[in-house]
C-alpha cells in the first residue's frame, strides 16, 4: 500500500510539473529569447522595400542601404501600425589626461575590424567633416594653451555599421554597449598632450579649458530626447610625471580629481594605468590610489605588457599606444566600469517561471512524505 501511494504521488508530481511548465512556457521562452525592446530615440532598423513611415519616424539611406530611423520622441506609424518612441538613456563620461588619451595613432579601420558597430549606439563631442570625425580637445602651441574650436554632439557609429572615430573612445563604447543594455555612453574627451598632472590643478589654463570643453559638450545634450545620467571620469595620464615622487603625484591627483568631482557632481572614476615603462612612479602611484580610494577603479593595467613587437606601442617613439593598444585598454575599462557600477541582475521572467514550480514541487513532496508515514 505504501509503495502504491508513493508511485501514485510521483505520477501526480510529474503531471503537475509538466502542466505548470507548459503554462509557464512563454515566461521561460521569453527569458531564453528576449523580445525586442520598444523604440527609443535614435534607433535604426533596416527598412524593407515599400515601407512607409509617419510622425517620429523617417526613412534614411546610408551607403545605398535604407533604414527606419526614430528621429524624435513621440509617436508615429510604420506601415500603418502605430508605435511610441521614448527618450533614450544617456550616460556621460568625462575623459581627460595627456597624449595617450588623444588621437596620435587613431585608426578607425582597426576599430571596425575589431568590434561590432551594430551593437554600439554611443556619442562623442567632436567635429564632423567630409573625411574626418575627431573629438574636441585643447592643445598647446609652444608654451601657450590653445582653446579648441566648437563641436557638436555626434554618433560614434553610423547606422550602416561603421565606427566613425578611433582612439580609446570607440573601444570603450564598444565594450560598454556590448555588456550593458541600460544606457548609451556619451564620452567627452578633453585630454591635452604632454601635460603632467599638475597642469590640471585648479586655476591653471588647462583646468579651465578642460572644464569649458566638458561644460560646452554637456550643453549640446537635448534633454527632450535623452534621460541624462552622469557616470564619472576616465583618466589616461602619467607619462609626463616620470620624475614626480609617488606621494606628490597622489597629492596632485587628489586635488585635480576632487575639483572634477565637485564641479560635475560625480561619484566614480576609472584610471587607465600608465605603462610602467613610461613612468614607473606614476604607475605605482595609480596602483596605490585605487587601493585607497573606494570610488576609483583600475580600468586597465594592460599597458604594462605593451611593446613595439606586439604592435601595441608606436614604433616611432615606443611611448604612445597604437590603435591596437587603445582597443585593449578601452574595452577593458568599459568592462571594469560595468562590473563595479552595475551589480548583476536576475531576470524576472526566469524568476516567475522557477518560483511556482519550486513551490508546487515542495507541496507535492510533502504530500508524498505524509502518505508514506500514514501507510
Amino acid at each position: 500500500m505504501r509503495t502504491k501511494s508513493i508511485v501514485g504521488a510521483c505520477i501526480g508530481l510529474t503531471v503537475v510539473v509538466v502542466l505548470v511548465a507548459t503554462l509557464l512556457y512563454p515566461a521561460i521562452d521569453n527569458y531564453t529569447h528576449p523580445s525586442p525592446p520598444g523604440w527609443v530615440y535614435d534607433d535604426y532598423v533596416l527598412a524593407s522595400e515599400g515601407d512607409t513611415v509617419t510622425g517620429s519616424f523617417e526613412l534614411v539611406e546610408y551607403d545605398g542601404v535604407n533604414y527606419i530611423h526614430a528621429k524624435d520622441v513621440g509617436s508615429g506609424t510604420i506601415n500603418g501600425e502605430e508605435y511610441t518612441v521614448s527618450k533614450a538613456d544617456l550616460t556621460v563620461f568625462l575623459l581627460w589626461g595627456q597624449s595617450n588619451a588623444m588621437y596620435l595613432n587613431a585608426d578607425v579601420d582597426e576599430v571596425n575590424a575589431a568590434f561590432d558597430p551594430i551593437k554600439t549606439r554611443a556619442y562623442f563631442y567632436g567635429i564632423d567633416t567630409d573625411s574626418d570625425y575627431r573629438p574636441i580637445i585643447s592643445w598647446k602651441s609652444g608654451s601657450t594653451a590653445v582653446y579648441p574650436e566648437h563641436g557638436s554632439f555626434l554618433p560614434v557609429c553610423s547606422p550602416d555599421g561603421k565606427y566613425l572615430i578611433g582612439n580609446v573612445e570607440a573601444p570603450f563604447c564598444a565594450g560598454y554597449c556590448e555588456n550593458s543594455e541600460n544606457y548609451r555612453p556619451y564620452i567627452i574627451n578633453a585630454a591635452v598632450g604632454g601635460m603632467n598632472i599638475q597642469a590640471f590643478l585648479p586655476g591653471t589654463i588647462y583646468n579651465t579649458n578642460t572644464h569649458n570643453i566638458w561644460d560646452e559638450a554637456i550643453s549640446k545634450i537635448d534633454s527632450t530626447k535623452f534621460n541624462v545620467h552622469y557616470a564619472g571620469w576616465i583618466m589616461s595620464q602619467g607619462e609626463a610625471n616620470a620624475g614626480t615622487s609617488i606621494p606628490t603625484y597622489i597629492e596632485y591627483f587628489d586635488t585635480v580629481v576632487g575639483d572634477i568631482e565637485s564641479s560635475f557632481d560625480l561619484d566614480y572614476g576609472a584610471i587607465i594605468q600608465t605603462r610602467s615603462g613610461n613612468s614607473l612612479n606614476a604607475n605605482e602611484a595609480q596602483t596605490e590610489i585605487v587601493k585607497t580610494h573606494r570610488n576609483i577603479i583600475m580600468g586597465s593595467t594592460a599597458s604594462n605588457g605593451f611593446t613595439i613587437e606586439n604592435g601595441c606601442l608606436s614604433s616611432s617613439d615606443g611611448i604612445h599606444y597604437t590603435q591596437l593598444g587603445d582597443n585593449i585598454v578601452g574595452y577593458e575599462t568599459a568592462e571594469a566600469w560595468l562590473k563595479f557600477t552595475e551589480p548583476a541582475s536576475f531576470d524576472l521572467n526566469l524568476l516567475s517561471a522557477i518560483i511556482p514550480i519550486v513551490l508546487i514541487a515542495s507541496v507535492v513532496s510533502f504530500a508524498i512524505i505524509m502518505l508514506g508515514k500514514r501507510d
